[in-house]
């Protein structure tokens, strides 16, 4: 440590020959040093933070009167001059050879010139805010007085020194000019205008203030009155970013508006022009014979027209013979014609920013070449300086803007894109899209494509740039190292096959990935759709080991493509330093001397090459994705229309004046499925549905899933008159649905006509499944039509909804698919929609299966024979009664009519099918809910439609998904390191920080290089020809405090360097040699020299050792990504799986899934990847900067202040970054739901007509989406504009520095060159750390998400004690004074409960809706354990048993079978308990094994049978199991007839000596037990055998079965 003993401080180096004297004895004055050091620079700069502080206080604004605008306007003028003065008496002093000047004269008149630059600001910002005073904030105005106190401290000292006065008596008269503006009087008013209004030109009594309440963060429309250095700059986001800091960023509303041409409504009408072409070039028309329009008899049925009546107006007419398309144009033509202009245009800014980019290198080169050669003018070092600032700068602004406008037409094209396949969705037929694609591919067409489209839009400009800049960066690489080039393009060019290679590879797993993953999410999904199922059947872990397997295949993908991943980590991040060895290397080899400016330039441009030849390969691989994606999206859009026109025969209304609907020997296909191999998905899927469409054919018969050929409807001849109502007849798969639908116009038309009048163009189309909308009651019935609240009161009160809606609510929300309703609700409000519609014809399918026999009977009377009585009418029916009240009823069976007529002569051959009362039993409005504060919970019933009312709250569907706010927990920073394990995580940090040493100290080995060649090739003897003065010939005060500073900091970085140093390793020299060192080398004690093979050899060892850290670290953060991976998943599953019911109730099944398929691939996938790169680029950042630091210490000065602004810069963008990304997530999921919706519900839409008004909604839906995406690009680009802007600043800074110790002989060029060379890489890596620390936290999300769900979701307590042997023996089930509620708020769903079953009882449950059916066989099963009371089975407590030991003993016949994707074997015996002879015994006593034997066995799958199958595999589930207690849920209330009879003869015969608890909703299951239980709001009201209650005429249950006979009374 000898080196800091021999140095000391002088303070002749600051303040001249003089020193520092603060006092002066003979003048008694204080010295100029003294003043300008410890006076005036702390003034000055408190002075200038002082400014800054108000220059951003937006607050206090006001409207001045013009008299204080003036002052204020002069005030500038005199700050503006005291700027400059400073600057002007600098210069005058330095040509005057008379003045001596000192190193603090610079520094006061820096920090003076930088005080009033602030201040300048600040008396701008007086204009409009801080206050109603015009002289601004007091203490501004103290300090003020201080540097006039000061100046003239300083006018007094050149007084007695006799020194110019000229400069001193210009500040005071610029002072006094200040003094006299602060005179005017202050009565400025306060003002509540908006901030954009304050800045305007109009005075305040031009307009009429606004009132105190508005709003002023209102942001308005993006960009609009933004001027040239705004959008330039992107101030405009500033006022999103302010409102994102202070957390107000909660909703999409609180963001700017999205300008009109952006919106996807007008995107998406010009790419619907374009798609439609000129029409003249597509349509082809023919001259045919007319046809004559009157005939003799005016169309009497079998006449024949004579030759002499009715000729033809015009002999022919002109006929299109290939009509007009939606679609003429293909789509790429069309993005073509839309956004071609644009898009192109776009590149220019790009060439300009490619261009400026190599300016960087270039100028690296003179800098060193003007730091080595002493005879250069020193001016050209400065120029060199600002020369690199400027273009540095011109490259950032034009990259910049390249990206916001690339993300901009990217916005615009997605929503162009989205709005075409929306619209082609709905113009295609149902038949025709469920034969040729599945629910995911056409998801996939909105989401995974079109985001590669997107996303290949930068790839396009990067395929002409990637070869532009490879050709200019080879001819600079040749020009500076000549041939030695070919070496390491040699090796670069090697990579870009096996990049290539490794691409291709990664896409090939990424497949089979997402081809596992979408297996996985799918069994997810089963499983949650039949949570509930699951859980009372016991199969909890066999789900869990079944997507265990489908995961484990998964991540044998994932872990293969993650270790290619690592190999492309490690030629990425080792092809620097190897191609830099390979060519400098060679070029040593050849004989050439290295010198500085050629090393650190061909470095330089070895890192320009790299990029673009890594990126080449993937830029390929984007654009040919993208070119699959628009052939498959083309698929679709080649799809032809549903043609109304010539589906549909116009009916001559001379002739059939009386009818609306006519068949004409019509024959109706269903589009026959296409085989197309599995669809290939590279990218995420986002959470979206898997599942196929459903058919519609499915939805009539058995026969149809069965066969081969698809279901027809053949020879159709029947008219439908105008006010007629037809009712629709048939067994179970007889084409009854197909018949509505075949009106509607989903078939396809083989043959025949179907006519109806010109005006109908759409039906009153209600579906057999109700198709339901998340929204309120009352948007489900208008379907986006204006509201007239007479007509809707009137359709409300026919559908029998006004009890219902004086419970619920008028504004009562629907869940998705209505699953807050029962389903007769659901029912009604599907049959509202239609009526409210106004159309002429309705098509009814089986409307009131789902309702009891009051409400039916009202809805029949009311509705259908009420407000619909002018209209004509299909009611297809499985019940007696509405069938007797039609005009006509039709018989189809096997899709052939085979009976119309009477209902009285018809009605023989139906009843052999029809069920015994279809109605349910006891539907009635649910009793009112109970207060908001006290709304219970949602938990749905075991059953999907009876009692929801029991469990459901009506309110809890309100709120969207709930939005985290505020940063990363730290516990989700723990939750993720504990799954990747702590050993791991140490090892992965180790490598990250050997690697960065070991690539950092392999280009400083370079300076050390070079500097042992200068050395060598400089001599001892020239250098004693040199006098030592010499070195200094020119020098001036200013050098020498320069090199004071300079050497001290040296001084310290060499002292530290030799106290690590090793006497047996290679010397390390002294960073700069100055005049002590140049001394030193004269004595002879200059350090040993060695050979250029030997530095080339420690160069080449010490490349391969940050070869393989590199290699460490990638495969160590490959394995750790996987492992957390796999951990994670495997505790969600777990936690879900094991969660308690109500979670179930109250969650959406969309959201649990999205954190099984969205969240999963991010933590899978995306997490990793985006950490590894924040990481190795974080450390890449801290090894430049130290570096650059290490080679020109005195930038030191300026990363310190530059690191306070990234962090106010990073902390301000990070806060709003990620309220963006989750506002991004929430606004995504209402498109996603919004186009399954229109999937889902294809024929309902269409049937209605309201495709146009459907497709607005869901454009209005991306617009919402593209108002999120908008923001979060702008902020985006707004950080990497002030992100590079300061690093293009510090390159420039570090430019001048090496210029100016040039000046003072302390430079040395190789450290001035690994200086530079890194500096160059600061501008982008800088953006580069924040950006990747930005979307790690947004990725973060994913996991924080994940772990909501792993800490908080409450799992079932199965802990209990094991039952007696044998347990149970007798199944008397007994309920004591039982109490359940779904919330410990919420009114109880069984209320004091109690009663006893006998041993082998068949006990019915009846009572209407809300009554607790469902709650009674949930308190029994544990799904909701009761609050109150006991439920004891055979003297056993259930409460104190195991779970799984209660609920294995128990057996559950579900109302909705749940059948999962796998074989009929799989379905009933998933535990693979049972023998192959009793399962197809137990098939046989349910009567299913004719049905699973033409499907194809036990191995055949089992979703395709029909939905009566599904309900007896269920039994036959049952059956095996052979429990003492069977729970039915209503297991007939959907089914026919035939299943029905099945199911009661099963429970008669195979379950005699089981007690059996039978929810019944038909009148036939419940007297078929041998005593009823009826209940109503939680209570028993009777318990009593039926044939005594029903003798009775007040017994409740006769009340239930017969309300007429009370309506009577």
């Amino acid at each position: 440590m000898n080196v800091f003993s021999n140095w000391t401080w002088r303070w002749e180096d600051v303040c001249g020959p003089g020193g520092l004297r603060p006092w002066n004895e003979t003048t008694k004055d204080f010295s100029m040093c003294f003043q300008e050091l410890f006076l005036h620079v702390p003034v000055y700069f408190i002075f200038a933070i002082s400014s800054s502080y108000y220059i951003g206080l937006r607050r206090n604004w006001v409207i001045r009167e013009k008299t204080q605008e003036r002052a204020i306007m002069f005030r500038s003028f005199a700050v503006l001059a005291l700027v400059f003065t400073p600057i002007i008496q600098i210069y005058v002093l330095l040509t005057n050879n008379k003045s001596a000047l000192v190193p603090i004269d610079y520094f006061s008149a820096g920090a003076c010139s930088l005080c009033w630059v602030a201040h300048f600001s600040y008396v701008l910002v007086l204009k409009h805010r801080l206050g109603q005073s015009a002289r601004g904030p007091i203490f501004q105005l103290l300090l003020w007085g201080v540097t006039v106190i000061l100046n003239v401290i300083a006018l007094r000292s050149n007084i007695i020194s006799g020194e110019s006065l000229s400069f001193e008596v210009a500040n005071l008269c610029f002072h006094a000019v200040y003094f006299l503006t602060l005179l005017p009087s202050s009565d400025s008013r306060p003002t509540y205008y908006s901030q954009c209004l304050v800045g305007s030109q109009h005075r305040h009594n031009e307009y009429t203030p606004l009132l105190p309440g508005i709003d002023e963060d209102v942001l308005g429309t993006a960009m609009q009155d933004a001027n040239i250095f705004s959008k330039i700059a992107f101030c405009w986001v500033n006022p999103l970013l302010k409102k994102g800091y202070e957390n107000k960023l909660n909703d999409l509303e609180e963001l700017f508006d999205l300008p009109p041409q952006y919106r996807c409504s007008y995107v998406g009408a010009r790419i619907d022009r374009a798609l439609i072409g000129n029409v003249d070039n597509y349509q082809q028309f023919a001259e045919v014979p007319h046809e004559p329009f009157i005939g003799s008899g005016y169309g009497a049925t079998g006449e024949t027209r004579p030759e002499n009546i009715s000729t033809p107006v015009t002999p022919t007419s002109r006929v299109l013979v290939r009509p007009q398309r939606r679609q003429n144009v293909s789509l790429l033509r069309a993005l073509h014609t839309c956004f071609g202009f644009q898009f192109y245009a776009i590149g220019l800014l790009k060439l300009v920013s490619d261009m400026a980019g190599f300016a960087g290198p270039m100028l690296l080169n003179k800098l060193v070449i003007f730091v080595e050669d002493t005879s250069i003018d020193q001016h050209m070092g400065y120029l060199y300086a600002l020369t690199l600032l400027g273009v540095t700068l011109t490259s950032m602004i034009f990259n910049v803007h390249f990206n916001w406008l690339m993300s901009v037409i990217g916005i615009k094209m997605r929503g162009a894109i989205v709005s075409t396949v929306l619209r082609k969705t709905l113009s295609v037929t149902s038949t025709e899209l469920t034969a040729r694609f599945s629910v995911g591919e056409v998801t996939n067409f909105m989401s995974t494509d079109t985001d590669r489209i997107v996303n290949s839009c930068p790839s396009f400009h990067a395929l002409w740039s990637i070869p532009l800049q490879l050709t200019i960066t080879l001819f600079l690489l040749y020009q500076q190292v000549g041939v030695s080039f070919l070496a390491g393009v040699a090796f670069s060019v090697v990579l870009i096959p096996v990049n290539k290679a490794i691409a291709n590879k990664i896409g090939e797993l990424s497949t089979e990935l997402m081809r596992h993953k979408d297996a996985r999410v799918s069994l997810v999904g089963e499983l949650l759709r039949g949570i509930r199922a699951v859980k009372l059947h016991v199969w909890e872990d066999y789900f869990i080991e079944r997507i265990s397997v489908a995961r484990s295949s998964e991540m044998r993908y994932l872990r293969a493509r993650k270790y290619l991943d690592a190999v492309c980590v490690v030629l990425w991040a080792t092809t620097p330093v190897l191609v830099a060895a390979l060519t400098l290397g060679t070029h040593a080899l050849r004989g050439i001397d290295l010198d500085a400016p050629t090393v650190f330039t061909t470095v330089a441009l070895i890192n320009m090459l790299i990029s673009p030849l890594n990126a080449f390969p993937w830029v390929l691989n984007g654009l040919t994705e993208a070119w699959v994606s628009i052939k498959r999206i083309q698929k679709l859009l080649d799809l032809p229309d549903s043609d109304f026109e010539s589906y549909f025969d116009r009916l001559n209304t001379n002739k059939d004046e009386d009818k609306v609907l006519i068949f004409k020997n019509a024959t109706f296909s269903w589009a026959k499925p296409s085989v197309r191999p599995k669809p290939a998905k590279e990218k995420k899927n986002k959470g979206k549905s898997t599942k196929k469409l459903s058919k519609r054919q499915h939805a009539d018969t058995t026969s149809e899933a069965q066969s081969t050929e698809p279901f027809c409807l053949q020879d159709i001849s029947l008219e439908v008159g105008k006010e007629e109502l037809l009712g629709v007849a048939g067994p179970g798969g007889s084409g009854k649905t197909s018949f509505l639908l075949a009106i509607v116009g989903e078939m396809i038309k083989k043959r025949g006509d179907i006519q109806i009048p010109e005006y109908i163009n759409s039906f009153g189309y209600v579906s057999q499944e109700p198709w339901l909308i998340r929204g309120t009651i009352r948007d489900n019935i208008l379907f986006g039509r204006p509201y007239d609240e007479a007509k809707f009161k009137a359709v409300v009160d026919a559908c029998a909804l006004t009890e219902d809606l004086n419970t619920l609510g008028w504004g009562a929300w629907v869940g998705a698919g209505g699953c807050t309703l029962s389903g007769g609700q659901r029912a009604r409000v599907a049959l509202a929609r239609a009526v409210y519609a106004d159309k002429q014809v309705y098509l009814l399918d089986d409307a009131l299966a789902g309702v009891d026999a009051r409400v039916a009977e009202h809805v029949l009377r009311r509705c259908v024979l009420g407000l619909l009585r002018h209209t004509a009418r299909v009611l297809v029916a499985h019940s007696p009664r509405p069938l007797a009240r039609a005009h006509r009823v039709v018989l189809l069976r096997d899709g052939r009519v085979q009976a119309v007529g009477p209902p009285e002569a018809v009605m023989n051959e139906v009843e052999e099918f029809l069920t015994s009362e279809a109605e349910s039993v006891g539907e009635e409005p649910t009793p009112p809910p109970p207060p908001p504060p006290q709304v219970p919970e949602m938990a749905g019933s075991v059953n999907a439609d009876g009692d929801n009312l029991d469990t459901v709250s009506r309110h809890s569907l309100d709120n969207d998904e709930s939005m985290s706010e505020g940063t990363i927990g730290w516990w989700v920073l723990a939750l993720y390191l504990r799954a990747v394990g702590g050993f791991m995580s140490v090892a992965i940090f180790l490598s990250l920080v050997l690697m960065q040493l070991s690539q950092n100290f392999t280009f400083l080995w370079l300076t050390f290089w070079v500097n042992n060649r200068q050395k060598n090739s400089t001599g001892v003897d020239n250098i004693h020809d040199t006098p030592i003065d010499s070195v200094h010939e020119n020098a001036t005060i200013l050098d020498h405090g320069f090199n004071a500073a300079d050497a001290l900091v040296h001084t310290v970085v060499n002292g530290v360097l030799d106290f690590f140093s090793d006497n047996n390793s290679v010397p390390v020299q002294p960073i700069n040699k100055t005049i002590d060192q140049t001394i030193d080398t004269k004595l002879g004690l200059e350090a040993p020299a060695y050979s250029n093979n030997y530095y080339l050899e420690m160069y080449f060892v010490l490349a391969l050792v940050n070869v393989l850290f590199t290699i460490m670290r990638a495969f160590l953060f490959a394995y750790g990504g996987v492992k957390a991976a796999d951990k994670i998943h495997k505790k969600l599953l777990r936690v879900i799986v094991k969660a308690e019911v109500k979670f179930f109730d109250t969650t959406p099944t969309g959201r649990i899934l999205n954190r099984f398929s969205s969240d999963t691939y991010t933590v899978d996938d995306s997490l990793p990847f985006i950490l590894n790169i924040f990481l190795a680029q974080t450390f890449s950042l801290l090894g430049a900067v130290i570096l650059t630091v290490y080679g020109i210490p005195w930038l030191l000065v300026g990363v310190l202040p530059m690191a306070v602004i990234y962090y106010r810069v990073q902390r301000l963008y990070r806060v709003t970054s990620r309220q963006l990304k989750r506002l991004q997530s929430v606004a995504l999921s209402p498109v996603y739901a919004h186009f399954n919706d229109t999937l889902e519900g294809l024929a309902t839409i269409r049937g209605l007509g309201a495709q146009d008004t459907w497709a607005c909604r869901g454009e209005e839906g991306v617009a919402r989406w593209q108002r999120a995406a908008l923001c979060g690009a702008a902020a985006a680009q707004w950080l990497a504009l002030r992100l590079q802007a300061p690093a293009a600043l510090a390159l420039a800074a570090a430019a001048a520095l090496a210029a100016l110790q040039r000046a003072t002989h302390a430079a040395d060029p190789g450290l001035v060159g690994l200086a530079i060379s890194y500096a160059l890489s600061l501008t982008s890596a800088l953006g580069n750390v924040l950006n990747s620390f930005t979307e790690t936290e947004r990725e973060m999300i994913a996991v924080e998400r994940v772990g909501e769900y792993i800490t908080q979701v409450e799992c079932e307590s199965v802990d209990g004690e094991w039952p007696p042997y044998g347990w149970p023996a007798h199944g008397v089930v007994s309920f004591d004074d039982v109490v359940l509620r779904y919330n410990s708020r919420g009114e109880p769903a069984l209320r004091g409960v109690s009663f006893t079953t006998h041993a082998g009882e068949r006990l019915g449950v009846v009572g209407r809706t809300g009554a607790g059916k469902s709650s009674l066989l949930r308190a029994l099963a544990r799904l909701t354990p009761p609050a109150a009371g006991r439920v004891i089975v055979d003297g056993v407590d259930v409460a104190t048993l195991h779970l799984h030991a209660l609920r294995s003993r128990i057996g559950v016949i579900p109302q909705d079978p749940f059948i999962f994707s796998g074989s009929v074997r799989e379905n009933v015996d998933p535990l693979r308990q049972y023998s192959e002879a009793e399962l197809w015994r137990a098939l046989e006593a349910c009567g299913a094994a004719g049905a699973v034997r033409a499907a194809g066995g036990l191995d055949a799958p089992a979703p395709p049978l029909s939905r009566g199958h599904h309900q007896l595999l269920c039994l036959t589930r049952a059956l095996l199991q052979r429990p003492k207690i069977l729970l039915v849920d209503e297991a007939t209330a959907a089914v026919d007839a035939e299943t029905e009879r099945a199911v009661l003869a099963c429970a008669r015969g195979a379950f005699a000596g089981c007690t059996v608890l039978w929810v019944a909703h038909r009148p036939a299951a419940a007297l078929d037990c041998a005593r009823v239980l009826v209940l109503a709001a939680g209570r028993v009201l009777a318990l009593a055998a039926p044939d005594a209650a029903l003798a009775d005429p007040t017994h409740p249950l006769t009340r239930l079965l017969h309300p007429e006979r009370e309506a009577d009374a």
